[in-house]
């Protein structure tokens, strides 16, 4: 290729029987400019051999194996290595919906987005039954740092900027900024930690109302429908972080006294 227009980052681990829909729904996007950063976190059930059998078969995919780190530092290793104008990512028992590539990019390159979010749909499924389902609603939209200013607060309420995988970046904000994923969180909260620092350096934030992503919760399996003890040391310290991105942001502290509250207490 001669421009690879978006990274595409998915961290693999012990994925098993998923693994091949997600890197599928990848492959088959009708953006062809782009590359497929698999992972490989240490995994051990034969998902690293079939990350590799993909990296033979389509050039477009590279795989990175490591010891086992978590998802934030394999997420740090491919954003090292990654080469396109922008960075996307996926989890590995996730989807992406037709289009998604292709339409963010559009969208972004038309607005000169600095990030790009759009709609995602979740499926919650118990042993491979379908318990419920929800999507979420943005606007189409286009704001610059006084709307988000404004709006800083109740976009972590509103559950709108709750994670990166339905999310286009633009990959200078990551190096421009020195923006990784901090490696301290090993349970969750992840996302809102990178989320309140790069909306510090972000000059135009859009978001879009097409559903392109589907989000699977199985429960007893995902990470996140499993009690952790260490959630609480987490919420402590991303409170403290939202907090202080908003200070650096410049948001009216004053004028959000109830948001501050909750995410001081």
């Amino acid at each position: 290729m001669s421009e690879i227009k978006v990274s595409v980052i998915m961290p693999v681990y012990n994925t098993g029987e998923y693994l091949k829909t997600a890197v599928e729904s990848i492959l088959s996007q009708s953006l062809r400019e782009f590359e497929l950063i698999l992972v490989d976190d240490g995994s051990t059930d034969g998902s690293s051999e079939l990350c590799d059998e993909y990296a033979r078969l389509d050039g477009r995919v590279i795989v990175l194996h490591q010891k086992n780190g978590g998802i934030c530092n394999a997420r740090n290793a491919a954003l090292r290595i990654a080469k396109g104008k922008y960075i996307a990512f996926s989890d590995h028992d996730d989807e992406y919906m037709p289009g998604l590539l292709e339409k963010s990019y559009k969208r972004a390159k038309e607005t000169n987005a600095d990030v790009v979010k759009f709609c995602k749909k979740v499926y919650v499924t118990n042993d491979g039954v379908l318990v419920k389902e929800r999507s979420n609603h943005l606007d189409d939209v286009v704001w610059g740092r006084k709307e988000i200013k404004e709006n800083y607060f109740r976009l972590f309420d509103d559950l709108k900027i709750d994670c990166v995988w339905d999310s286009l970046f633009k990959h200078s904000l990551f190096t421009d900024n020195d923006i990784y994923f901090d490696e301290f969180y090993k349970c969750g909260g992840e996302d809102y930690d990178l989320t309140a620092r790069y909306l510090t350096a972000v000059n135009t934030l859009v978001m879009m109302s097409d559903v392109f992503y589907i989000h699977y919760v199985r429960e007893g399996i995902s990470t996140s429908s499993k009690f952790n003890p260490y959630n609480y040391k987490h919420n402590i310290y991303l409170n403290k972080r939202i907090f202080e991105c908003a200070k650096a942001l410049g948001v009216d502290i004053e004028g959000n006294r109830d948001y501050v509250n909750f995410f001081l207490t």
